[in-house]
């Protein structure tokens, strides 16, 4: 049985899909996946916003601990997760966080882009796995919550360093 996508507009057809396999992992549950991981995704991002900050901070303090963040809030608040990891690691070099922040940056755009939309089709090519899907979504969203977890603890002990610097 085919299904036939309407865009919601002049109910012209889209294109025609097979309908998307729920048996094994309800649609329901990989939505609430995709949620959590995404949901994640973003505390990281803003967790490393946050660091980037205190570390401009530092720097004002004292220039020599950390680069210079050259950067404006607002410019940091539109700075995309890969450009943040990559002063994120310009930052601290020898962090053992930064290869698992950029092992999530690819997952965090799959997750926003292409899981995401599979939430909301009402059907969906037949060669995806829901279940393949399901078990990726799982692994970004562990992958995003321990990193985000290790960048509460850097965030900590910068949020220390400022403290003690402005004594």
């Amino acid at each position: 049985m085919h299904k036939t996508i309407h865009n919601g507009h002049s109910g012209t057809q889209i294109g025609r899909r097979k309908p998307m396999d729920t048996d094994s992992v309800a649609k329901k549950r990989y939505l609430h996946e995709v949620q959590f991981g995404l949901f994640g995704c973003q505390m990281v991002e803003e967790a490393l916003k946050s660091f980037l900050r205190r570390m401009r901070d530092i720097n004002r303090l004292c220039s020599h601990e950390f680069i210079q963040i050259d950067k404006s809030d607002d410019e940091l608040d539109e700075t995309p997760l890969g450009s943040l990891i990559m002063i994120f690691r310009k930052a601290l070099p020898h962090s053992q966080l930064i290869s698992r922040l950029e092992q999530l940056r690819p997952e965090r755009n799959h997750c926003a882009h292409r899981a995401l939309v599979l939430c909301f089709m009402s059907d969906i090519e037949s060669n995806i796995s829901l279940d393949a899907e399901f078990n990726r979504m799982q692994k970004a969203r562990v992958a995003a919550w321990s990193c985000f977890e290790d960048l509460k603890q850097e965030l900590a002990a910068a949020d220390s360093r400022f403290v003690s610097l402005r004594g």
